[in-house]
């Protein structure tokens, strides 16, 4: 040891160029011999080198142990303020809130936040297991973080009031104080979020837009820039501080423009997924999924099928999409329409831009899509739709801070309006079809075209004199058009004449309608049929849908609309055609209906019809009811009582989305039921597991039952591909059972 001493004043010199206080360098001093005691080896003959790199060591054993003090001692002195029960509460219930937001956030939204927070992966994992480049998770990662702010925001009833509850949990990030099991999953993906979601304004370079996980290094740095911009404002209180810290700068648009910001949406390729709601979206409403057509009513504005927008939906009167080419929003304020050439369909391509023109019997709306991302199934669009006032709506707000956008969509739909279409000469319409087997279904004709059911509108009158076979292609002819604008049809007198007996697969039908009401009906009958009305009926601009002709199985006939134009009084109010009362509706927006987590790999799906004229009526494993099925009910369903009065079907689910990540393997199905009864035709059960279909059965009132084996592989976003499908007066019951597997 005596020949050690010897060499203190090296170790003390080579301390001193590490620690800069004369205590400190003592103390390692003293650890430096202390660990040079430990050794059992004889002194070095060279010990310098050696005693240099204990000394070391014992500098930053120390300087580790007095950081680890000094936090301790930061977060023991945050913990040690008094807190009472509600604020403990409101903490909890925004914890809550956090997850049920990240929850129901819509594809790819959910599974891009699950894959980073819950599973803590890279950027440029999530891109590799998701197929997709890093860019386009950062936006995703982006586009949730602000989904989640605004959901808190409203929820809240501003930001103040949840960041305020928020600064604990980073403090308990930074402090290490985590619970275990699904406690700790909570307070992970909350403080995770939050974290990512609060410090997302304090940095302007786009490098540092990746959100990190929520470790103590991450919350060191992001709690004292939260702590110390408030401390900039010492007239304010806590409140205040923490929304000047946190609330991004946003310009207020001019006067007299009202803007209503909805998220983004994310439409299913109906080809892929065979499922109608996630494919077709509402600009009037600012909703996709409405599974009980609450607030849609089956009006929808555009549809994503085989990678392409139609926008000839069911209650389209005139509609109209054009593609403007790769253009960012930035870039449609400036854009100078000319020679356009407008469709009802077009090529969906991410980066393009879209005009859609939509005109139908209670909206007329002029509004610009933007593709931001799209795969081989899906695609997310920014939106932005006005009715061609000082009011609008989208995913995203007027860069031009006023009414740039507005009035660039009110000039395509005027150039839209003066291309040529069919408009009404005169008061008068004639409306022709027949048919022959139809199933139960109505085949429908309306004044300017519109057919539904209809397999082909001649440009030439049809055979309305020679009675309807069985066998009768649905055919229609019209003579029509649209009410001129700013006008009125009123219609005073309906000629018809016709026949409706039936057949074998179903009773005839002979329907006249206008504006909601049924003007002429007649019951299926052998004897011909021939007739006139009188009275007043209105078709305003615009509800041209409104006015049709239906017939049922092997029926035929013709009708006459007469009457006379009326000049319309424009609502001073209105846009083009002085409606969209449900553009700006009071009251709460709709949302989409939640979907639940696939706890376990199992899942139970039922459904019951009656006689729904060969409509399928489906339930899929995310608990979705297809558009036939009356009401997705809460318990199993007893096969044997009776449909509810009112109901022709009904469905139940024990189902959800398969966990982020993770694959549901399903290995064996059991099931049961039958494909009608008593002989009913149409009737139809069908079981598809990932788009395949295992079984398959119609008509056939003897019942069904049955197990597969196998393993089909049902991946998140893809749960709409696996459902139970009946038609009349058939049921099913199906369950499902497997694994998860990692993707």
């Amino acid at each position: 040891m005596m020949d050690l001493l010897r060499h203190e004043e090296f170790v003390r010199k080579t301390l001193r160029g590490l620690l800069r206080d004369d205590a400190k360098i003592d103390e390692a001093v003293q650890e430096t011999w202390l660990r040079v005691l430990r050794w059992p080896h004889a002194l070095p003959r060279q010990p310098h080198t050696w005693l240099a790199r204990i000394a070391r060591h014992c500098a930053v054993s120390g300087w580790r142990s007095e950081r680890r003090r000094l936090d301790r001692e930061v977060v023991a002195g945050r913990d040690r303020v008094v807190e009472s029960a509600a604020v403990s509460l409101g903490r909890m219930e925004m914890r809550q809130r956090v997850v049920a937001a990240t929850m129901e956030l819509a594809e790819p939204y959910r599974s891009v936040v699950m894959l980073r927070y819950e599973q803590d992966l890279e950027v440029a994992t999530i891109a590799r297991q998701l197929g997709r480049s890093p860019a386009t998770v950062r936006s995703q990662l982006s586009r949730a973080h602000a989904l989640l702010r605004e959901r808190l925001d409203r929820d809240f009833g501003g930001r103040e009031r949840w960041c305020l509850l928020a600064t604990p949990l980073l403090r308990m990030a930074a402090g290490g104080s985590w619970a275990s099991g699904s406690v700790a999953l909570l307070l992970g993906l909350a403080a995770g979020l939050l974290v990512a979601t609060l410090g997302w304004s304090f940095y302007s370079s786009r490098d540092l837009l990746v959100p990190v996980a929520p470790n103590a290094a991450t919350v060191a740095l992001v709690l004292p820039r939260i702590e110390s911009s408030a401390a900039l404002l010492p007239a304010a209180d806590a409140a205040e501080r923490v929304e000047f810290a946190l609330q991004e700068p946003k310009p207020e648009p001019l006067p007299g423009l009202q803007e209503r910001l909805f998220p983004a949406v994310v439409l299913r390729d109906r080809r892929y997924f065979d499922d109608y709601e996630a494919a077709t979206f509402s600009l009037e409403h600012g909703l996709r999924d409405d599974p009980d057509l609450k607030f849609t009513r089956n009006d929808w504005d555009v549809l994503y099928a085989d990678q392409q927008f139609d926008v000839d939906t069911v209650a389209d009167d005139h509609s109209a999409i054009l593609d403007l080419g790769k253009m960012a929003p930035r870039e449609f304020g400036a854009w100078t329409p000319a020679n356009l050439t407008f469709a009802k369909r077009a090529p969906v391509l991410a980066g393009h831009a879209y005009y859609i023109g939509t005109r139908d019997s209670d909206t007329e709306l002029a509004a610009v899509v933007f593709v931001t991302a799209q795969d081989a199934s899906t695609c997310t669009l920014d939106w932005y739709a006005t009715d061609g006032t000082d009011r609008a709506q989208g995913s995203i707000a007027d860069p031009g801070l006023g009414k740039a956008w507005v009035r660039q969509l009110a000039a395509v739909r005027a150039l839209q309006v003066a291309s040529p279409e069919p408009v009404l000469r005169e008061p008068l319409v004639r409306l022709q079809l027949r048919g022959g087997a139809g199933g139960g279904n109505l085949r429908r004709l309306d004044m300017v075209g519109g057919a539904e059911r209809v397999e082909e509108v001649r440009r030439e009158p049809i055979d309305i004199q020679t009675p309807a076979t069985i066998h009768d292609r649905f055919v229609g002819h019209y003579e029509g058009g649209f009410v001129p604008t700013g006008h009125e049809f009123v219609i005073t007198r309906i000629d018809y004449a016709g026949g409706n007996p039936g057949d074998g697969n179903g009773n005839g039908a002979f329907r006249v309608a206008v504006a909601g009401q049924t003007l002429v009906e007649v019951a299926s009958s052998a004897q011909p049929i021939r007739g006139t009305w009188h009275g007043r009926a209105v078709v305003p601009c615009g509800s041209e849908a409104s006015a049709y002709f239906e017939i049922g199985n092997s029926s035929w006939g013709e009708v006459w609309l007469r009457g006379e134009f009326v000049a319309r009084q424009r609502d001073p109010k209105g846009g083009f055609g002085g409606r969209n009362a449900g553009f700006f509706a009071a009251g709460p927006r709709p949302v989409a209906p939640k979907v639940w987590l696939l706890g376990v790999p199992s899942a139970r799906l039922q459904v019951c019809a009656g006689n729904v004229g060969g409509n399928p009526c489906r339930i899929d494993l995310r608990g979705c009811k297809g558009l036939y099925v009356d009401r997705r009910v809460n318990a199993p369903i007893d096969f044997e009582a009776p449909l509810a009065e009112g109901l022709a079907s009904v469905a139940f689910a024990r189902g959800g989305v398969v966990p982020p990540g993770t694959v549901f393997v399903v290995t064996k199905v059991r099931y049961s039921g039958r494909a009608g009864a008593g002989g009913t035709k149409g009737g139809a059960f069908r079981i598809v597991i990932a788009g395949q279909a295992i079984v398959d059965e119609r008509d056939g009132a003897e019942p069904i039952a049955g197990e597969w084996t196998g393993a089909l592989q049902i991946v998140p976003g893809e749960e709409s591909r696996t459902y139970v499908e009946v038609a009349n007066d058939s049921r099913g019951d199906v369950e499902l059972f497997g694994s998860f597997e990692r993707q």
